[in-house]
């Protein structure tokens, strides 16, 4: 059953996705203005949390990690580039705590944390 439940989102997912494409593609203009029209308000970024590869703790902007391995992140993706190349821009992903961090960076459940000998200092 859920590998059924799986395929079917997976198709949703696609339907969603591709179908929506042209209708993006159309409207790319009127979805940058809206985007641009209202700045973003300022972000307190105290107590948040950044998880890298200790090889790209110097570049915090860099997409390299999501290129080079598991990747997936809003930071490269083809729908980004009208030539149809793979467009990899840079981004700071971050998040509200330790755990969160930790899932998003090794892309694991926290209940292994432990056992990777990562954990947060209280």
């Amino acid at each position: 059953m859920w590998k059924k439940r799986s395929r079917e989102l997976d198709a949703l997912h696609d339907e969603l996705y591709h179908g929506l494409e042209p209708e993006r593609a159309r409207r790319k203009d009127q979805l940058i203005e809206a985007l641009n029209a209202k700045p973003a308000p300022p972000l307190d970024f105290k107590n948040w949390v950044r998880m890298v590869q200790y090889r790209y703790a110097n570049e915090p902007l860099s997409a390299a990690g999501s290129v080079r391995s598991i990747g997936g992140r809003f930071s490269i993706g083809n729908d980004c580039d009208e030539s149809g190349a793979a467009a990899v821009f840079p981004a700071l992903y971050i998040g509200d705590s330790h755990e969160t961090a930790f899932r998003e960076c090794y892309q694991m459940a926290s209940d292994r944390m432990e056992a990777t000998g990562l954990w947060q200092d209280r």
